[in-house]
């Protein structure tokens, strides 16, 4: 049974998600709903802070289990880059940075040229983007300390979330794009659920049909040796709901995501071919085909339907604005490279540099692409931490891998997510997203993992430990 001291821990992770993935989705145009999951966040941490030193009383038989040594590195990794741009820095210092030339002649006509500056050229934005990494970074260090079976309830949060986005979705698309939407400015007649894009939206449906299957075959418990195989019926209601959410990504619209359904059906089979010994695998392969044709089956049926029409001119188009963007982008981040403008910057420094020849009314708030972009902001510091925590997680999955056999449906909805987005962010800013940036986030912490212990978990100070 679980320790009782373990379950406040769970609950938190569960309520930061749960809040995460219904407010989270709005993006930085929608500053209200991010402001609603930084403040649960909050809360949550700070609940989590008092009860610390009580976590664990009456288990003195066995340690409480930290956060791990590469848990730590990694969060601390994430926020180093931020919370080192808002650090002041003097005249001669900041003056001499990249792309500075402008601001230094319009602070010397006001007098103000010798006043210690922050390395962001936009200070109270890089914090805006710091504080909305906190919630993702809590949400992270809370997985990772959870055993594997509550890890596998936070899937059920997931799963349950993506149906409720797609039957949002599907009173939008009855209402002609008009109604049930619930941000001002979303990608409509589409389905967006309760996101603001289109793109977020799909990549959540693919996230959730990975979960869904591996809530199927994850271990309930944390008994040891070989998983049983999934019984029949759990089989027949994942695949409809694998199905549906798949359905779903198709009439998000979104190019992107529904080439990515694809690599979503290949981690579905790599996730169920496993649990199938030589004899029964013919079952399995089925199973994975009879979702594939399910979801095409229905396609077909709806071909003559409007959104599916408009889903298939949009793979017809010729132009696309991306290509301009990425140009501009490139120029922007010459004038600060090697050490980046500052996290949140991109709306700042792309406008003084946009070519006037592709001016348009609307306005460009982000790169659509994310590695472009964060690279603008970032600098080379910021590629280079983002390849270490890259690795850090490849090797500490890895080692999961071949530590834990029973956790590798937990590691496979893991890697696919994070591969999902990090695809994604070719073309788009998934991660700039707080729902998607939470899915991540627990993507991560599942990779990680907590050490190998009977104890409960608890936050980092309760206790002492290494890996």
């Amino acid at each position: 049974m679980q320790h009782l001291s373990s379950r406040p821990v769970f609950w938190a992770a569960a309520a930061l998600l749960g809040t995460a993935l219904v407010f989270g989705g709005g993006g930085s145009p929608n500053a209200w709903s991010e402001m609603v999951v930084q403040m649960v966040a909050a809360f949550l941490l700070l609940g989590l802070v008092w009860a610390a030193p009580r976590f664990g009383r009456g288990h003195t038989a066995s340690a409480p289990v930290p956060l791990t040594g590469t848990a730590i590195w990694i969060g601390a990794l994430v926020l180093l880059v931020p919370l080192l741009q808002l650090v002041p820095l003097p005249p001669a210092l900041w003056q001499s940075l990249p792309g500075r030339a402008e601001e230094v002649a319009a602070l010397k006509l006001a007098g103000d040229a010798d006043s210690w500056r922050a390395f962001s050229v936009s200070p109270h934005m890089t914090l805006a983007g710091l504080l909305a990494m906190l919630p993702p970074v809590l949400l992270f260090a809370l997985t990772s300390v959870l055993d594997a079976k509550a890890q596998r309830r936070l899937f059920i949060i997931i799963v349950i979330a993506a149906l409720a986005c797609a039957l949002l979705g599907t009173f939008q698309v009855a209402s002609g794009g008009r109604a049930f939407y619930l941000y001002g400015e979303v990608h409509s007649p589409w389905v967006t659920g309760f996101f603001a894009n289109r793109n977020a939206a799909a990549d959540f449906f693919l996230i959730g049909s990975l979960a869904a299957t591996s809530l199927l075959l994850a271990p309930a418990d944390g008994a040891q040796g070989k998983a049983a195989s999934p019984r029949r019926k759990d089989l027949a209601a994942t695949l409809v709901i694998v199905a549906v959410l798949l359905v779903a990504t198709i009439f998000t619209g979104s190019r992107m995501g529904i080439a990515l359904i694809l690599l979503a059906l290949i981690l579905q089979a790599a996730l169920v071919l496993p649990h199938f010994g030589p004899v029964r695998g013919r079952a399995a392969i089925v199973v994975v085909t009879a979702t594939a044709l399910a979801v095409a089956a229905i396609f077909l049926a709806l071909r003559g339907n409007a959104e599916i029409a408009a889903v298939a001119a949009r793979f017809g188009a010729t132009t696309d604005f991306r290509a301009e963007l990425w140009q501009d982008t490139r120029f922007a981040t010459g004038r600060f490279w090697p050490w980046g403008a500052g996290i949140g910057t991109f709306v700042t420094v792309f406008l003084a540099g946009e070519r006037l020849e592709v001016l348009d009314p609307t306005m460009p708030n982000r790169a659509h692409n994310d590695y472009l972009e964060f690279m603008l902001e970032a600098g080379v510091a910021g590629m280079v931490i983002l390849a270490a925590i890259t690795a850090i997680l490849f090797r500490a999955g890895w080692r999961n891998w071949k530590l834990h056999p029973r956790r590798r449906p937990l590691l496979v909805f893991a890697a696919g997510t994070l591969a999902i987005i990090a695809l994604h962010s070719l073309v788009d800013y998934p991660l700039r997203n707080m729902a998607l940036s939470s899915l991540a986030a627990v993507a991560a912490g599942l990779l990680v993992g907590r050490k190998t212990s009977n104890a409960a978990p608890v936050l980092p100070g309760a206790a002492e430990g290494s890996d």
